[in-house]
């Protein structure tokens, strides 16, 4: 597969945009599910890979006062940056900064053509291409972070980032970012965006990485306080069909977004969402071994949870996985364990007797 791979992508980077589009249909239709994840995954790191290459090769020119040569600083990068791609390094040593550039575009009308086509085949087959991308998705996720721990002992910023690449996979969970605009009450906007932009949702990257480090044990609960269109739980649900999740969410379109696809991948036996307005006094956290809190709740709102949350840590082995802000919520009280990624952004709180989940 590797090789097959390989010299599709060498026979495509070398169409122009004409002939291009009809090769694309041609090749698309002739793979299966399988397949078609492996090639979505690789159009989408491909589009970023492309970009990286052209703005590094750009600043080290720059910064040197020699001619920086293409296939040196290629075969560098690919033992490095690159490496996920590094089966195409003797095809892009031999390339320029033009094939670069159309190597990104045809990347980019391949990513879309594939969901496009995805989105016309039955729900089990939609769902098995998802479970397919996810797993990949998280391993280049993972060997980003290994590659960000690395640069960081030696003092140096991560230059190749994927926080956004794969975006797109939002088209095929079918996450409209829309019911925001939507709303005409003041009192709600107000509300809805005290603590939060439209359509801020927790990243892939951050999903997967969280899923990856926590790797929860068969039949824990995991419980969304903010779910939003239920991107953490639909990823979760889809990887993790032994751990039953729970999402709730003040914004009643968003839930029902999220339920609209629980019920498209049916993920309904163990992914459930509801709309919820967590500071309701007889709102009461359910139990679950797993707690994630997102950067958007009101003052009022975080006190109330919060303090929900450090009774339930005093009674019981939990962990809380907080996004932005949400983690200063909670470092005034007692946890046995904190553990910070992204420089300090994500973290996850271990009540003082912790299960090990690993």
């Amino acid at each position: 597969m590797v090789h097959e791979q390989a010299l599709i992508w060498e026979k495509l980077s070398q169409l122009d945009q004409s002939l291009f589009q009809a090769e694309c249909e041609k090749l698309t239709n002739s793979l299966n599910t399988d397949q078609l994840a492996n090639l979505f995954i690789d159009a989408a790191y491909m589009t970023h890979a492309m970009q990286f290459i052209k703005g590094q090769y750009w600043l080290e020119n720059k910064n040197s006062e020699d001619i920086v040569v293409f296939d040196h600083f290629i075969k560098k990068h690919c033992n490095y940056e690159l490496q996920p791609i590094l089966l195409l390094q003797s095809f892009l040593e031999s390339s320029n900064l033009h094939s670069l550039q159309q190597i990104g575009i045809n990347a980019e009308t391949l990513k879309k053509r594939i969901v496009s086509l995805i989105k016309k085949k039955t729900d089990s087959e939609q769902k098995v291409f998802a479970q397919i991308s996810l797993k990949l998705m998280s391993e280049l996720f993972n060997f980003e972070n290994n590659l960000n721990f690395d640069k960081k002992s030696r003092n140096q910023d991560l230059g190749l980032s994927m926080y956004r690449t794969f975006d797109i996979f939002d088209e095929l969970l079918d996450l409209r970012y829309i019911t925001d605009e939507k709303t005409t009450d003041d009192t709600k906007k107000e509300r809805l965006y005290e603590g939060a932009g439209l359509g801020v949702q927790s990243s892939y990257a951050t999903t997967l990485n969280t899923i990856r480090y926590l790797n929860p044990k068969s039949g824990t609960r995991f419980v969304d306080l903010g779910s939003g269109y239920g991107r953490v739980g639909l990823v979760l649900g889809l990887l993790r069909s032994d751990v039953q999740f729970t999402g709730y969410e003040f914004v009643e379109d968003r839930v029902q977004i999220a339920n609209d696809s629980v019920a498209h991948f049916n993920l309904d036996q163990h992914v459930h969402f509801y709309t919820q307005d967590l500071s309701a006094p007889d709102f009461k956290i359910p139990e679950a071994e797993f707690y994630y809190i997102f950067d958007s709740f009101t003052d009022e709102t975080y006190t109330y949870v919060m303090n929900q949350l450090v009774q339930l840590a005093e009674n019981m082995k939990i962990k809380v996985i907080t996004k932005g802000n949400a983690r200063l919520w909670l470092q005034n009280s007692c946890w046995n364990k904190i553990h910070e990624f992204n420089d300090g952004n994500m973290c996850i709180f271990e009540s003082l007797n912790a299960f090990v989940s690993r």
